[in-house]
């Protein structure tokens, strides 16, 4: 009874040592797979693209004040699309979650334009081929984005196939929080009276988070375009621009006396 006992305990032992030898072999087998050359020169491909997409995307958004697909209310002049933040009493800025969905939701849409490369390298003997979703996941975070994407691609090469789908990316300096709540801050002072619009009111509040701001008037005298300029989001190697429409009620009078008196009715 002794004998059989530690013989089977030897056995469970000799195929726990097999088992744990098999394991490290196929994690290293995996390892030396996912460091060839081959996959290493493909993966730094991906990262580039999705870098390089990404840059667009921040650059999208703050022409289209923090959205990707803009909403129903929005200033198209000069066929320039500016989302309002300011529609007479209303506030319309959006919150960081918004911008982050859309940032995440363009390099969905747009990281595959990168791929048709791919084709270079099928020339070189590799078999490359792109999964047909993207998951993408932005982050705002303090004076950067940071971007994490699952973008399952296969490298084939002599019947050998690996699969890397983990990537990410990272545009910085860009100080969206800040450039939100300076927006922010323009929309409430802004909304209190759509009748006036208070231009020494945004530029304290412009100059109170360093940056500089432009009001463009439009072909509807209601109507602006305000453009906030950040020189320390330079991600691109020029000033970074965020821009929004607002749309204010003011009081129809021809003169100083008569505009005067509407504004105290």
């Amino acid at each position: 009874m002794i004998k059989r006992g530690q013989v089977t305990i030897f056995v469970i032992i000799a195929v726990l040592i097999i088992s744990a030898i098999g394991g490290i072999v196929y994690i290293e087998g995996v390892k030396k797979t996912s460091e060839s050359p081959e996959v290493k020169e493909v993966s730094g491909f991906v990262s580039s693209c999705l870098q390089q997409v990404s840059i667009e995307a921040v650059a999208t958004i703050g022409e289209q004040g923090g959205y990707y697909n803009l909403p129903e209310r929005a200033n198209y002049f000069l066929f320039f699309p500016k989302p309002y933040y300011i529609y007479e009493t209303e506030n319309l800025a959006p919150m960081k979650a918004s911008l982050e969905k859309s940032i995440s939701d363009y390099i969905a849409d747009n990281v595959d334009v990168c791929f048709s490369d791919f084709f270079d390298f099928e020339q070189r003997g590799l078999d490359v081929k792109k999964a047909n979703s993207n998951s993408v996941t932005a982050r705002i975070r303090g004076n950067e984005v940071v971007i994490s994407a699952k973008i399952p691609v296969s490298i084939t090469k002599d019947n050998s196939t690996s699969i890397i789908t983990d990537f990410s990316a990272l545009v910085r300096p860009v100080r969206l929080e800040t450039l939100l709540k300076a927006s922010n801050d323009i929309t409430d002072s802004e909304t209190r009276d759509p009748r006036t619009l208070c231009i020494t009111c945004v530029q304290d509040i412009a100059e109170n988070y360093s940056l500089q701001v432009d009001i463009i008037d439009t072909d509807d005298r209601n109507e602006f375009i305000y453009i906030l300029i950040d020189e320390q989001s330079n991600f691109t190697g020029l000033p970074f621009e965020y821009s929004f429409a607002a749309r204010y009620n003011f009081p129809s009078c021809n003169d100083v006396e008569s505009c005067f008196n509407a504004l105290q009715s």
